[in-house]
């Protein structure tokens, strides 16, 4: 990408193209495709980013972006703005993310009856690009805790830009902090926003995991036997009984916990979120 910005001591690192500065603060992460100024304090996309070196708005900064050389690739077609069919394969390149704003994105969320004012504390727009076909896809992405996103969109079509669980503590904080001797362990992030919309709260009375994917029970095991109780409201699924007693068999590490399973709670229904659809209609 052309930033007309000089490069700094370090790789990725950068003099800032819209500011003067005398060390070099502003990091670019290729891989990601997000920049970060420790200078000004701000950040975001390489959409992002392009709208701020070239004062242009971001349809104009992504086209410049999918116009770049791509040695080996086909050329991308900014044009290319479409719902991600279920065998569509997503790289974990992102173009932008920002506050929840499309009208089929919110739409999709009064359907499955979750609060705007809840989706957008703990949710963004992200806007990724496919690795296969280069089209542009806009989702409703989650944030876990190595800077990925697990992403949601209309069509039911479900990815991530780099699978990993999310905590979150009482404050409604993305963070590993303990604050509670409770946490509650949900599979997606829809059955988390459906458990504070039923409980008319914007943030949690317990600690929080969720695991993106049952696949990731492992990686919460470290943060889930630093409390005494552990509620499982996972999917009323084999998958799902299946991590509860995975749960059940963590080693307590000389810390003794307890283990719930809240599933009984929502029986008959997939999910907590498939409950609170029901309870709402």
């Amino acid at each position: 990408m052309a930033l007309d910005a000089r490069p700094g001591r370090h790789k990725d690192t950068f003099h800032s193209p819209f500011r003067e500065d005398k060390e070099a603060s502003l990091h670019i992460d290729p891989d990601r495709n997000i920049w970060y100024d420790h200078g000004a304090g701000e950040g975001g996309g390489n959409v992002d980013l392009v709208m701020r070196c070239r004062g242009c708005s971001a349809r104009e900064a992504a086209e410049y972006i999918l116009s770049l050389p791509q040695a080996g690739a086909m050329q991308c077609r900014a044009s290319e703005i479409d719902r991600p069919s279920r065998a569509e394969s997503l790289s974990s390149r992102i173009l932008l993310v920002v506050e929840l704003q499309r009208p089929y994105l919110l739409d999709y969320l009064a359907q499955r009856k979750i609060p705007l004012r809840i989706a957008r504390w703990y949710c963004k727009e992200v806007i990724i690009r496919s690795k296969n076909s280069c089209k542009t896809f806009e989702n409703i992405g989650f944030p876990n805790n190595v800077g990925g996103y697990a992403l949601k969109s209309p069509n039911g079509f479900k990815s991530t830009t780099k699978g990993y669980i999310t905590t979150i503590d009482t404050e409604g904080e993305f963070t590993k902090k303990i604050t509670s001797g409770t946490v509650t362990v949900f599979e997606g992030f829809f059955d988390f926003l459906s458990w504070l919309a039923s409980e008319k709260r914007m943030y949690p009375t317990t600690d929080v995991v969720v695991l993106n994917s049952v696949a990731h029970v492992g990686l919460a095991v470290s943060y889930l036997r630093l409390h005494n109780l552990i509620i499982c409201c996972l999917d009323n699924d084999d998958a799902g009984r299946r991590a509860v007693e995975a749960i059940r068999a963590i080693p307590t590490g000389g810390h003794e916990f307890r283990v719930v399973d809240g599933s009984p709670f929502y029986e008959g229904y997939n999910d907590v979120n498939d409950w609170w659809v029901a309870m709402n209609k």
